[in-house]
């Protein structure tokens, strides 16, 4: 993706305020942390959000 990280940070906060991110870790990295994260249940079992992500049916997975 071509998209600056100050796009991309506010994006992920919106996910992790909509509760469909967890933080699964943090790595210091030249004076900076980066932070992991990992789609949740609320994705999954979500129909519209599968939809959107291209995902397919849940039996699909």
């Amino acid at each position: 993706m071509d998209l600056g990280l100050s796009n991309v940070s506010y994006h992920v906060r919106v996910l992790m305020d909509c509760k469909v991110l967890d933080l699964t870790g943090t790595k210091a990295v030249r004076g900076s942390v980066q932070h992991f994260y990992v789609a949740n249940a609320a994705v999954s079992e979500t129909p519209w959000v599968r939809e959107a992500l291209e995902l397919g049916p849940p039996d699909a997975d």
